[in-house]
């Protein structure tokens, strides 16, 4: 859809959109559910963040924005066999909670990292690439479950490049993102894509079929 727009508005070029489904938005779609008014994304749900002015000047042409910064959780086992909410990524109040640590800096947490990590070079798969960043602790902790539930697959059966992008926080920032502009937008996803492809240049350059 971007670059449909981008082609029709910079360039004046014609393009064609062919989706086998019934809707605009890809995975993104979302919409109202019947008579709740709740907005439901069908596909799960998208957080916006971006750090470039440029493109968040851009995606401003097309709706109204709410800020929004996502916080995960998840309910994890302490070292004491109590369930506690910590933050995912994990930040020094993760281990702390966990492991009944006194982690109140960033070079204490590097340190804690560089205690915990298992080395390995190459890792040839999720596991591997995981405890090189986080160490087995964490791992057992959280990773190993995350990816199970996410995809139905253990970090084992997942390339090591999923895996490796973890994020080690040294800090107490507990957002799931750190960019400068976080936010949804007020009439949701669709609502973009509609504006996107439906108004301006594209009504005329933009031909989209559905349901192919």
């Amino acid at each position: 859809c971007v670059i449909a727009e981008r082609c029709a508005t910079e360039l004046g070029l014609t393009s064609l959109i062919i989706d086998k489904r019934d809707h605009v938005g890809g995975n993104c779609y979302d919409t109202l559910h019947s008579p709740s008014g709740i907005r439901v994304s069908q596909y799960g749900p998208h957080f916006f963040h971006t750090a470039h002015d440029r493109v968040w000047s851009y995606v401003q042409q097309f709706s109204q924005w709410d800020p929004f910064e996502y916080r995960g959780r998840g309910l994890v086992t302490n070292a004491d066999g109590k369930p506690v909410l910590v933050p995912i990524p994990p930040t020094q109040d993760t281990v702390n909670a966990l492991f009944n640590a006194n982690i109140t800096n960033e070079k204490e947490m590097e340190n804690w990292y560089e205690t915990q990590r298992v080395p390995c070079e190459n890792p040839v798969n999720g596991k591997e690439a995981a405890l090189s960043r986080v160490g087995s602790d964490l791992y057992e902790k959280i990773f190993r479950h995350y990816t199970k539930k996410q995809w139905d697959k253990y970090p084992e059966d997942l390339d090591a490049s999923v895996l490796i992008r973890l994020p080690c926080r040294t800090t107490t920032d507990d957002r799931y993102f750190n960019d400068k502009y976080q936010a949804l937008p007020s009439r949701g996803y669709t609502r973009i894509f509609e504006n996107m492809l439906f108004t301006g240049a594209c009504r005329e350059k933009v031909t989209v079929r559905l349901n192919c």
